[in-house]
């Protein structure tokens, strides 16, 4: 499939996830099917502590992990969405059934240094590859498996429950939409979906054909806005369904990330375009150069606001976060060799927050500059998607780890 091409598979680390795929198995969701039936089989134990500490903290955990309980499955039937429009390529949605999976989680800290603070929650659905993770309004946090072709929901509390999508997609990145639903790209199936708090599952087709969409959020206008990496676009899409694209002036930059600026506009990274765009909501697009002193050209990849009024983006090929200011201004910190930064979020206490893929560590910068690392206790557990939960904590997914984790700042 093109969206597995060599020159994909090179530059975004979260199309790792794909590479799996086939290996794994899952009960998956189609169109009008009828929910998951009943809990799965076994919960995996979660897991905690361990591990060393990073730039400025050290320390080392242990302990066991409880084992968690089962409840039953539920679901329900979703109505279909579809439109017209004008001023671009329009498409419609259609509703299906999902089914929930839940799985209640005991979780365990290590003992000593920053490892103390991290808990991780094992992901019932084994090999399910969770990448993209966001707090939702319902006081829990949502998160996507991109090999087990699910949405997860986990509580605060690590209660994991799991709804299959509509189609086999690949579900890539999550975000709240203004109707306080989840809406998520895909890597396959050329799908935006839509899920509501209760589990109804709605998918929207994308129109052009592959698109690969990866990053979304919502904007300052109430609609939610996505990067098409294929396509080479960043695309608008209604709350009705209603889709809108827009071409990247670059041509094969790989749009990848995206969030609503400070200055009203929309701001997305190009991977191999080696610079920001800027969308209007108007759909006009500006392209930002990324200047670097020496070596490696950079490969921006997740990118938040920060709490100073700058743009934050990590830089999977320099190994670095970097802060980019609205009158052009950027500034580099480096993570060192071998980091791999991936998601990056605002947290609750003013800070940053990474996660290092190759590093398997978290990482929180101040707006200074100024770092601390997190090891995550499993090893190799590559965390990818990070967020700040309703709870206070910070919560990242870990995509070869099968797991959930849990910071307190």
């Amino acid at each position: 499939m093109r969206w597995l091409g060599a020159r994909n598979l090179g530059i975004l680390w979260a199309v790792t996830a794909l590479l799996s795929i086939a290996g794994c198995s899952g009960v998956r969701g189609q169109a009008g099917d009828a929910a998951l039936d009943g809990p799965v089989d076994s919960i995996p134990d979660a897991i905690g502590g361990g591990g060393e500490g990073g730039a400025e903290e050290g320390g080392a955990g242990g302990g066991n992990g409880g084992r968690g309980g089962e409840s039953g499955a539920g679901g329900g039937s979703s109505g279909g969405a579809s439109g017209g429009g004008s001023g671009g390529k329009d498409g419609g949605g259609s509703g299906g059934t999902g089914g929930g999976v839940d799985g209640a989680a005991g979780g365990r800290s290590g003992v000593g240094g920053n490892s103390s603070r991290v808990t991780e929650f094992v992901i019932p659905t084994a090999n399910s590859q969770p990448l993209g993770i966001v707090g939702a309004p319902d006081g829990n946090l949502w998160f996507v498996e991109a090999a087990g072709n699910k949405v997860g929901r986990i509580t605060p509390a690590g209660v994991i429950t799991e709804f299959a999508i509509l189609t086999d997609g690949t579900p890539l990145a999550i975000a709240v939409g203004p109707d306080d639903s989840l809406w998520f790209t895909q890597g396959g199936g050329n799908i935006v979906g839509r899920i509501t708090l209760d589990g109804v599952m709605t998918a929207f087709p994308i129109p052009t054909t592959p698109a690969t969409s990866f990053g979304i959020t919502v904007g300052p206008d109430g609609n939610l806005w996505f990067t098409s990496q294929d396509a080479n676009q960043v695309a608008r899409i209604l709350p009705s369904g209603i889709i809108t694209e827009f071409s990247v002036p670059t041509a094969g930059s790989s749009p990848y990330g995206i969030v609503a600026g400070p200055d009203g506009n929309l701001w997305f990274t190009e991977v191999t375009g080696h610079q920001l765009g800027r969308i209007s909501l108007a759909g006009v697009i500006t392209e930002v150069s990324l200047v670097v002193a020496s070596g490696v050209l950079p490969r921006p990849g997740d990118i938040a606001n920060g709490p100073d009024g700058n743009l934050w983006f990590t830089d999977f090929g320099r190994n670095s976060v970097t802060r980019h200011s609205l009158s052009g201004t950027t500034t580099e910190y480096s993570l060192g060799s071998g980091s791999g930064p991936a998601g990056i979020a605002l947290g609750p206490d003013g800070n940053l927050w990474v996660a290092e893929f190759t590093g398997s560590r978290i990482r929180r910068i101040t707006p200074s500059g100024q770092l601390t690392a997190f090891v995550v206790p499993s090893a190799n557990s590559q965390p990818q998607g990070i967020a700040a939960g309703p709870d206070g904590n910070i919560w990242f997914t870990e995509k070869m780890g099968n797991r959930i984790g849990r910071i307190s700042p």
